[in-house]
């Protein structure tokens, strides 16, 4: 949550500052305090618009890709920085993680749709990994070497100032949108797996993103890798643990489970660890 805010800061510090001037600290703990507001009111609120702000999603990714081509250079897609080949590792594994959504999506649809849940997470995740391909492509396609950390602000000077707007206000209701989804998940998950009163809980939830940004989390990047990297790896392995135990206990043969070989299994496990690993000594380079 607090990489959204940064992001979001920077998003909204572009669009208004020229207006009304002001900090981008002020901008990102304003879109903070008004997202948190709309935390409280829970999953279903959230649902009413998330359909909505998710096709604008869906239509920035065509969008920018489409407007993108004519631009791209194959000479920026063949350039590869063999010393930064693991700098997306924890970026994509953040980009990626999407197991709390699981819990709030058949929530919203009901207990009637659980047996679609299985069709729905695989098409949503192809869809996903798919647009972020292109999404990429076509960024990197354009900018090349001098793509940074704000990709759409990266395309301004390609697709034009008029993009300079619409994209960056496209993308605040976007991280508006997701925001509000995990701020959810977590007060969902700290009512009902530690039973926190909900107010205590969304406060919790409000003051930790707001306290961490300003107290200096600023680098999106860094953030988002370690959270990839580290915390997202050791969820996957989690997954991974309960599958298998699962398959042991019996709970497979009651109910429909992907039947996956152990190795794969162990394989996967040695990836995240080393994957772990890796960044906690990236990180340790830095300090």
């Amino acid at each position: 949550m607090t990489a959204y805010v940064i992001v979001a800061g920077g998003f909204l510090s572009v669009l208004l500052s020229p207006i009304f001037g002001g900090k981008e600290v002020v901008y990102g703990v304003v879109f903070a305090l008004i997202a948190n507001a709309l935390i409280y009111r829970g999953i279903h609120f959230a649902s009413r618009f998330e359909a909505v702000l998710t096709s604008v999603l869906i239509f920035l990714f065509v969008f920018v890709v489409l407007a993108s081509l004519p631009y791209v250079q194959v000479n920026n897609l063949l350039t590869v920085n063999w010393k930064q080949a693991f700098l997306p590792y924890g970026v994509t594994l953040f980009s990626l993680a999407g197991i709390g959504v699981v819990p709030e999506l058949r929530a919203v649809l009901g207990w009637q749709a659980r047996r679609s849940l299985s069709h729905l997470i695989v098409v949503g995740m192809v869809m996903i990994t798919l647009l972020y391909g292109l999404f990429s492509t076509a960024v990197v396609g354009v900018t090349g070497g001098y793509t940074t950390q704000n990709a759409l602000m990266a395309l301004v000077p390609v697709l034009g100032q008029t993009f300079g707007i619409v994209g960056p206000l496209l993308s605040i209701l976007t991280i508006f949108s997701i925001y509000i989804v995990l701020g959810i998940e977590f007060q969902n998950s700290l009512r009902f797996d530690f039973h926190i009163k909900k107010i205590n809980a969304w406060l919790f939830v409000s003051f930790i993103p707001i306290l961490g940004y300003l107290l200096g989390v600023r680098d999106f990047i860094e953030l988002i890798g370690l959270i990839g990297a580290v915390f997202s790896a050791i969820l996957a392995i989690f997954v991974v643990c309960a599958y298998e135990r699962m398959k042991r206990s019996g709970v497979c043969r009651l109910h429909h489970c992907l039947r996956v070989p152990l190795i794969v299994s162990i394989v996967v496990i040695l990836i995240f660890t080393a994957g772990i690993v890796s960044e906690i000594i990236h990180l340790s380079s830095l300090l």
